[in-house]
């Protein structure tokens, strides 16, 4: 987290919810930053393709989506730390463990979406407000979005994935 800012302490026995990884945003006044690698990674989707993910995995249950933040660089699903290890992501995804994230303030009175803007949430959580994307299942519908993209000509197949730069700061690896 941020200088002066503590590591977050989830309430024992059970997973994080976004208050716990963002306590500088509860109830912020406006976006705040965060360092990314310690406490989540993000996996990092252009919109179409997360909105395609999204839709994909909604009718799985335990329902394996967890926050998703809408950022200028595209939507980014946020993942355990560490996710990454062992895992080539294929374009479309673009993937981030280190760096400075800007997210928007989480509200403490329940799910408020601001549709205004490029930066704002999309997902709160799973239903039982789970933090993290279970990011096996991610990587999983990883194929499919490769084939469907290259199928409608928008990335040829075996092109570079996508590097995203989330803050200036920051460039997700894959």
């Amino acid at each position: 987290m941020l200088e002066g800012s503590s590591r977050p302490s989830p309430v024992a026995g059970r997973p994080p919810v976004l208050a716990d990884l963002f306590p500088a945003a509860r109830d912020a006044g406006g976006p705040v930053e965060v360092r990314v690698g310690t406490d989540f990674d993000v996996a990092a989707l252009p919109e179409a393709e997360a909105r395609r993910v999204i839709a994909l995995l909604a009718h799985r249950e335990p329902y394996p989506i967890g926050a998703v933040l809408a950022h200028e660089e595209g939507w980014l699903f946020l993942l355990p730390p560490g996710s990454a290890a062992g895992l080539s992501w294929p374009a479309p995804f673009g993937y981030l463990d280190r760096g400075v994230l800007r997210v928007p303030p989480v509200p403490s009175a329940g799910p408020v979406f601001n549709d205004a803007g490029p930066l704002r949430w999309i997902r709160f959580g799973t239903p039982e407000r789970r933090a993290f994307t279970a990011p096996l299942v991610l990587y999983a519908v990883a194929p499919l979005l490769v084939r469907e993209t290259a199928r409608v000509g928008a990335v040829a197949c075996g092109a570079r994935p996508a590097r995203f730069s989330l803050s200036g700061r920051g460039v997700c690896h894959v």
